[in-house]
């Protein structure tokens, strides 16, 4: 007596629970990895970013004033909404301002530290 045997329908169908799983863990990586790309950062963050560059180009600003000893100027606009320069001189000093960086509807007051032309937090000694 012959038996045949044959083939079951689902045994070459399809993927395997492992091939699944492991195309869903890939899934899950990528989509993790793309929501983080896309999120921007809190508003404080990106106002702290901002404060960060300006305090950066009037840094460079000052270098080049006392390396070329030469005034230096970098306009900025006052809290107001006004205006405003800030001048780096040849001895390292800069002029008196007080302005705002504002970002993202959040405001920060800064002032220029006479002495070492550094910006600094408004009300700070």
């Amino acid at each position: 007596m012959s038996h045949s045997r044959h083939a079951s329908p689902f045994s070459d169908a399809g993927f395997s629970l492992l091939e699944t799983l492991v195309a869903l863990a890939i899934l899950a990586v990528v989509t993790g990895v793309a929501a983080a790309a896309l999120r921007q950062p809190p508003p404080a963050l990106r106002l702290d970013n901002e404060v960060s560059d300006v305090q950066r180009d009037a840094a460079i600003a000052r270098k080049r004033a006392v390396s070329t000893q030469v005034q230096v100027s970098m306009p900025v606009i006052d809290c107001e909404g006004n205006d405003a320069v800030i001048w780096f001189y040849p001895d390292g000093t800069a002029s008196n301002v007080e302005f705002c960086v504002t970002n993202s509807g959040l405001t920060r007051a800064l002032r220029v530290s006479t002495l070492s032309g550094q910006l600094l937090p408004k009300g700070t000694p």
